[in-house]
């Protein structure tokens, strides 16, 4: 069930808590160190010597006592109407006549926190020539003090609060309009549609998003393009083989001669083997462009080892000679899988163009920074121009012998998959060299 609007996560709700919030941090903290000032004696002493030092300067030019009475007293006066969140405060004036503020509390000329009853006063007293001015402020309960500071400060919050999150309401529901629209146009789209989007230049906080689905949308318009070929190719190359079977197949049940049926049987065979292998090749390479498993250590000499003892039969029947060289242990980190199809296919493939009384050597060394995986043979070799081609799929450098087509296009997908790289050149021996350079911790593509 999906949740009502208002409890979504968006961005103008984060917003305006955040901003919330930020509000209710500075009241809390502007609340407590008004109360922290307002509550402490020492500050109210400083806060009333300075009064009264400024009121007996203005209390020094008057020319009556009736004069400095009525200054002393309209400034106690306005301090009273402008307390605002303090307290009630009392004066008097003592000097050639006595003067006071209704309802003073204490004794005239007594300094220090005085307890009256139930309330407590700060009393201040101050003399300057003639004049000697004494003045009482009553200490207000915190929480007295708390309750003015609320209804002082919360309208002014509530207010500022208001007038701020509208317009900051305003520009974020706006500034994410373009956002909007760019999901209207993605939604918009055919699933066929692997454009890119190309959003207008005038939003630049869309450009990284928009350059970013871009660069994926080309990766996957080349992937489908790749699979495209890659069906269309297979398709071709299967239908020559599934033909073979058909042909040989009829022909097996059409002959009565017993040496006849053999022979086509063996033909028949020998047709469904190559489709089999092609099978299993086209299951490989497509495995190799969408497998996402994991890297692990092996030995990459181990691997070379293993697979050589594979093939190590066929190179006995075709009399050629098998050697593996180089670097005893060679640890590496990647897909043991992917290295071993890059083994399998290199001297799979060497083994098939070498001519019988060849030789063809397997070489794997480790530095510093790379690995490299070495494959040499003494057959035909390779042409310059043709060096290229050849590790595209179902391409073959000779007719004249059998395969798919499919081996060195494994070999580069699976070199990929390791963060390496395979190039071919011709080997000392007049044959093809084939290397491999995989670099030290790549782990995977």
């Amino acid at each position: 069930m999906q949740a009502p609007a208002i409890f979504r996560r968006t961005l103008v709700r984060r917003v305006s808590l955040t901003l919330m919030l930020s509000f209710g941090v500075v009241y809390v903290a502007y609340m407590g160190l008004i109360l922290r000032q307002a509550s402490a004696p020492e500050e109210t002493v400083s806060m009333s010597t300075t009064r009264a030092d400024n009121l007996l300067a203005s209390i020094a030019s008057a020319r009556t006592t009736g004069a400095a009475c009525s200054i002393a007293m309209a400034a106690v006066e306005m301090l009273n109407q402008d307390r605002g969140m303090t307290r009630n405060t009392y004066g008097a004036l003592s000097g050639p006549e006595q003067c006071a503020t209704p309802g003073w509390p204490v004794k005239p000329g007594t300094d220090g926190v005085l307890q009256v009853g139930e309330k407590s006063y700060v009393a201040v007293t101050r003399k300057r020539g003639r004049w000697t001015l004494s003045l009482a402020v009553e200490q207000r309960s915190k929480g007295w003090l708390f309750s003015r500071i609320n209804q002082t400060l919360a309208p002014y919050l509530i207010a500022s609060f208001i007038i701020i999150l509208i317009p900051i309401w305003w520009a974020v529901a706006r500034g994410l309009r373009p956002l909007r629209a760019l999901s209207d146009r993605i939604a918009a789209r055919s699933p066929d549609d692997l454009q890119p989007l190309r959003a207008p230049a005038s939003y630049a906080e869309l450009t990284p998003l928009t350059d970013a689905l871009d660069a994926l949308l080309a990766q996957l318009r080349r992937k489908v393009e790749r699979e495209h070929a890659f069906v269309q190719d297979a398709a071709h190359e299967l239908r020559t083989p599934l033909a073979a079977i058909s042909v040989q197949a009829h022909a097996v049940a059409a002959l009565d001669d017993k040496s006849e049926r053999a022979q086509a049987a063996r033909q028949l065979d020998a047709v469904i083997r190559r489709a089999s292998h092609l099978i299993d090749q086209l299951l490989e390479l497509a495995r190799l462009g969408n497998d996402k498993s994991s890297s692990t250590s092996f030995d990459l000499a181990e691997l070379v080892r293993d697979e050589a003892a594979m093939v190590a039969p066929l190179a006995i029947q075709r009399d050629i000679e098998l050697t593996v060289d180089g670097d005893e242990r060679v640890p590496l980190l990647g897909d043991r899988a992917s290295a071993t199809a890059i083994i399998s296919n290199l001297l799979s493939n060497a083994l098939r163009y070498t001519p019988p009384g060849g030789h063809v050597t397997a070489t794997v060394q480790a530095s510093a920074t790379e690995t490299t995986l070495t494959v040499s043979d003494t057959g035909p070799g390779i042409p310059p121009e043709l060096r290229d081609l050849v590790f595209e799929r179902f391409y073959r450098a000779s007719a004249d012998v059998a395969g798919t087509g499919l081996g060195l296009a494994i070999v580069r997908e699976a070199a990929a998959r390791l963060c390496g790289r395979v190039t071919v050149a011709a080997s000392p021996a007049g044959g093809a060299l084939f290397v491999v350079y995989i670099p030290q911790g790549s782990g995977l593509a």
